[in-house]
């Protein structure tokens, strides 16, 4: 075989269809599939020169005939190249079934994307004859997302949660799929799954060939790969693959929930604690308040319907009188903290700070109400029962004037869910 030269454009010259055979075979292409029109060549092959193997043809050559020219050519939007040129002689010794050119890589890859079509020419006593062109894609742009923070969209939301009967609806669940640079026919779509936010990477669960019939682009997943995860969050990120094997970092993960198994159905809970002690008359007065901080504490207890990783919403509510008739809309304290495998054991601290101007309106004779809701997966999993708490949250000082603001430190502005 020749010594490879550096391809150089062709200008001019008019391409005869005599000579040697009314159609020479076609040649093959080391990597890419003949029956792809768009002729792509795989990414692993474009790390090597590119082989391509041209065929014998008829006539063959006998002894005496004139040597012919052999030459592999390239026809792409910036010309007409020459790839290289070989002499063939007539035997001896014997005609071989093929002969093997080698595209250079620095040729191959001059461009990041581009299609160029393969042919080759025979030249025989001043004929050409030239093959079939095969197209061939070469491709080492990566798909890349627009903004960092995209992610998947369900074309069917998954409302209250991906449960058996949407898997049932269907049963390859589809997704939008956000704009990228270079999209196109025949990239595929990869899709992981967790229970865990920004997972370490595991094997994809599947996916599919973006689909481009319609606006905006999709792809699927089948649903068997959802019944694999455990309830709860959930969360599907995806990765674009195209057709040479290029693919695109790791989107943003879509959270969701997953309910696959039965929907669970809400529990009542038991009161919170109220560590905080009551006067004779059931009161929670001034003097209730621990000294050092002048707050109110609760317990959540260990509970069976509880895990770890729940969050628990407590909540405090105050009522303008001693009765919890008459609402009070701006005493409405609420925090929210997860449920550890400490908290399994000793429950869940509650302290609700002091701070005078929230707890204003409790200052003589009103209520109030302690209560709590677990949360798992986006879902309510249950509400506590009330602990009901009559508030006197005045401080005698005789004579005329009586309710001071308990030494100005009164109850709550914000709540502290203790995590240990």
């Amino acid at each position: 075989m020749a010594n490879l030269q550096k391809p150089y454009p062709r200008f001019g010259s008019k391409i005869l269809t005599l000579g040697v055979g009314a159609e020479l075979p076609p040649m093959t292409i080391t990597g890419v599939d003949l029956n792809d029109p768009d002729g792509v060549v795989p990414l692993n092959y474009l790390l090597t020169p590119l082989k391509v193997q041209i065929p014998r043809w008829s006539p063959l050559q006998v002894a005496g005939d004139e040597d012919h020219i052999l030459e592999l050519r390239e026809l792409s939007d910036d010309g007409e190249w020459l790839i290289e040129r070989i002499t063939i002689k007539p035997p001896p010794p014997a005609i071989p079934n093929e002969y093997e050119f080698e595209i250079p890589l620095a040729w191959l890859r001059r461009r990041p994307r581009r299609t160029a079509w393969l042919f080759y020419s025979v030249i025989n006593g001043g004929n050409t004859t030239e093959s079939q062109k095969t197209q061939i894609l070469v491709d080492l742009e990566r798909p890349s997302l627009l903004k960092s923070t995209d992610t998947v969209r369900f074309v069917v939301p998954p409302v209250p949660a991906v449960n058996e009967a949407y898997l049932t609806a269907n049963p390859l669940v589809a997704f939008y799929i956000p704009l990228y640079n270079v999209m196109a026919k025949g990239d595929r779509i990869e899709f992981f799954l967790s229970n865990q936010p920004n997972a370490p990477l595991a094997a994809a669960a599947g996916g599919s060939l973006l689909n481009v019939s319609s606006l905006p682009w999709t792809a699927t997943l089948a649903a068997d790969a959802f019944r694999k995860l455990s309830n709860g969050n959930a969360y599907v990120r995806f990765r674009i693959y195209d057709a040479t094997g290029n693919y695109s970092d790791l989107s943003a993960d879509l959270p969701f929930v997953v309910g696959s198994a039965v929907v669970v159905q809400p529990v009542t809970l038991p009161a919170p604690r109220l560590e905080s002690t009551l006067n004779r008359l059931g009161y929670l007065t001034c003097s209730s308040l621990t000294t050092e901080k002048k707050s109110v504490s609760w317990t959540i207890l260990p509970n069976t319907n509880i895990q770890v990783g729940d969050q628990i919403k407590f909540i405090w509510q105050g009522y303008q009188t001693n009765n919890w008739e008459t609402l009070l809309a701006n005493v409405l304290f609420e925090q929210t903290a997860t449920w550890t495998l400490l908290h399994q054991t000793t429950g869940m601290p509650v302290v609700m700070d002091a701070y005078y101007t929230a707890l204003f309106p409790l200052r003589k004779f009103s209520s109030a109400i302690g209560r709590y809701e677990v949360w798992r997966g986006g879902a309510k999993l249950g509400d506590s029962l009330q602990r009901l708490l009559r508030v006197d949250l005045t401080f005698p000082t005789g004579g005329a004037v009586s309710g001071s603001k308990c030494n100005s430190q009164l109850m709550v502005s914000s709540l502290l869910l203790a995590n240990s």
